[in-house]
């Protein structure tokens, strides 16, 4: 039997990890840009800009997104700039000059020359490389000033890959997926070894990498070749990483034959932008035909004062229902649109869907 495990950032932060972009911004905020303010990238300020307007103000992915994206009939936000951005020769007003992001624009981009959607994209982009590189530092320090993180990670894998198996609790062979920037068996060679993991890929990059850098991005889905935008796609920036060998990740049959039993997952929002890579997942092990089991993981999490019964309840409900739009967006992909429909009813009457707390 051969299982795959999916892991996110929730797997880190389940580790006392402070790994989180509000972390992040709360360090920059209250530390590094302190220091150091010539560290400031446009990404900092749109974050600080959002923060209390936005409840998704954090999610970085969105907010790049947001940025340089049109949303029906609404130009991107970089394009909505007020006119003394684009073009010097108009005199800014003072809500331009009282807008971080504006004076940002205007005081580090601005050189006598008007900034068009493809010039400014351009500009982003090279502050989202910077900003990129802060976080990889901030991750490689935050590990190494959190003792107990190795461990406590090391014992949450153990129990997922064990969960569920055979008899004597070992898979014959793993594979991990991990969207995060972190690699917490690196150095545990004998645990991989026992628990059978024989791949373990950062597909988002390593920030222990400081060649090829780690990755934030969007999906491509609905994004012309043509859009300023597409430089910010996950699949157009990992082709400045270190190829990944998507076959040893996910293998329809283990090099002894047996299938994928499991496809589980652990601490990742399943949000949108990663949909693609899940398609491509359950494409492989042809799911809608074949026999592979879906695990989705949760663990209770809530406000301080929350009974855990509570907070059982609405990790379970969160998970259902991200676990539902996973699945109906899956069903939407096929040709065969009554079998999409009905994709999430065969895996439930078949066994193959499951959402348990974590061990």
């Amino acid at each position: 039997m051969y299982q795959l495990i999916v892991i996110g950032n929730g797997f880190d932060l389940s580790c006392d990890l402070k790994s989180s972009f509000s972390d992040f911004h709360d360090y920059r905020a209250k530390s590094d840009l302190v220091a150091h303010p010539e560290n400031t990238t446009i990404w900092d300020l749109i974050l600080k800009q959002e923060k209390g307007h936005n409840w998704r103000w954090c999610d970085v992915e969105h907010q790049i997104r947001r940025w340089l994206y049109k949303s029906g009939q609404k130009d991107p936000q970089m394009l909505r700039l007020p006119e003394c951005v684009l073009d010097p020769s108009v005199k800014p007003s003072q809500t331009a000059r009282t807008n971080a992001v504006y004076s940002y624009v205007l005081s580090n981009w601005l050189r006598d020359r008007k900034l068009d959607g493809s010039v400014l994209a351009a500009l982003s982009l090279a502050d989202l490389n910077r900003y990129e590189s802060y976080f990889a530092t901030y991750l490689n320090d935050l590990v190494q000033r959190t003792p107990g993180y190795l461990d406590s990670a090391a014992t949450r894998m153990e129990r997922i890959c064990r969960d569920l198996v055979d008899e004597d609790g070992v898979p014959p062979s793993t594979s991990v997926l991990s969207f995060n920037y972190t690699e917490p068996l690196s150095s545990n060679v004998r645990l991989s070894d026992a628990l059978g993991i024989d791949c373990f890929c950062n597909i988002h990059g390593r920030a222990s990498d400081y060649e090829h850098g780690i990755v934030f991005g969007i999906d491509a889905k609905g994004i012309r070749p043509t859009s300023v935008a597409i430089p910010f796609t996950k699949t157009y920036r990992l082709l400045a990483q270190d190829p990944v060998d998507f076959q040893r990740v996910v293998r329809p049959k283990s090099s002894n034959g047996a299938s994928m039993g499991f496809i589980k997952f652990f601490g990742h929002s399943l949000s949108e932008a990663d949909y693609s890579y899940f398609q491509s997942i359950f494409d492989a092990v042809d799911l809608y035909g074949g026999d592979t089991r879906l695990v989705f993981y949760y663990r209770p999490h809530g406000k301080k004062g929350e009974t855990e019964k509570v907070m059982v309840e609405k990790a379970r409900r969160e998970v259902h229902k991200n676990v539902t739009k996973l699945l109906a967006a899956y069903g939407e992909s096929f040709d065969n649109k009554d079998h999409g429909k009905n994709l999430m009813h065969k895996l439930l009457l078949e066994g193959r869907l499951m959402v348990r707390r974590l061990p």
